[in-house]
């Protein structure tokens, strides 16, 4: 009965072994990172991998950017808007044009004109109370020794005088320059992410969620109860498989 004991534990001892030996390595290793988890600063360390991030229900934001004389206006997300890399105004999207007008600059968001200082102050926001046209599909500045501004609109082009706050319907002189999206540079891209995500989703956290199974939601804390049980049962059965080899207390 014994023997028979034993070698149905050994056989088992060896099966339950390899079948647990991915999540042993992967709780060793996990271990042993989070035990230097301060020397390693992980919990400074944001994690900007798209599909981990995706594990945490986060996306990295969609970036609309404008060249506005030598700075940039860019829309991260739905609705905040940036001078370079400062957070300067609330911004619903689409953002049509973003460019520097008259010494200063201007936002076109989804239903407001936003004036800004070159410093990103919002001076006045311009909405359908003050005339500004709906359903503005591109903007245009007349080149030459006085700027215009000029819409795109559903209903034709309309010709906007921001000092009297006019909007006339009319046509774009020869001179008009669009003003088109430009690249968002790689650089400027990962600085604009790191603002926008933050630090909610360190490598700390990702590795305690790993370590603890976690990170796979339900499933994957109840593979790594399993696991644990069968580690117990490995210790237990090893420990029954070495004390009862013949000859052992001879």
């Amino acid at each position: 009965m014994k023997r028979s004991l034993r070698l149905f534990l050994l056989r088992w001892h060896r099966r339950l072994g390899v079948a647990v030996a991915l999540v042993v390595v992967m709780l060793v290793v996990t271990g042993i990172v989070l035990n230097h988890s301060a020397e390693l600063r992980l919990d400074e360390k944001p994690v900007r991998q798209d599909v981990l991030l995706k594990r945490y229900g986060v996306e990295l934001p969609a970036i609309t950017s404008f060249e506005a004389g030598d700075q940039r206006l860019s829309l991260v997300g739905e609705n905040r808007l940036f001078l370079n890399l400062k957070e300067i105004a609330y911004c619903e999207l689409p953002l049509t044009a973003g460019m520097a007008y008259q010494g200063g600059l201007l936002a076109l968001c989804r239903d407001q004109l936003l004036l800004l200082t070159r410093e990103g102050e919002v001076v006045e926001r311009l909405g359908s109370a003050y005339g500004l046209p709906s359903d503005i599909e591109r903007v245009g500045i007349v080149t030459g020794q006085h700027e215009q501004l000029w819409f795109d609109t559903s209903e034709g082009l309309v010709l906007a005088d921001l000092n009297s706050l006019a909007f006339s319907v009319g046509q774009a002189p020869p001179a008009t320059r669009g003003v088109t999206e430009s690249p968002v540079p790689d650089a400027l891209r990962v600085a604009l992410n790191e603002r926008y995500l933050g630090n909610d989703v360190h490598w700390e956290r990702l590795l305690l969620d790993l370590h603890s199974g976690r990170l796979f939601g339900q499933w994957g804390v109840v593979v790594v109860d399993v696991s644990a049980v069968i580690l117990l049962l490995l210790a237990l059965s090893g420990a029954w498989v070495w004390l009862t080899k013949p000859g052992r207390w001879r």
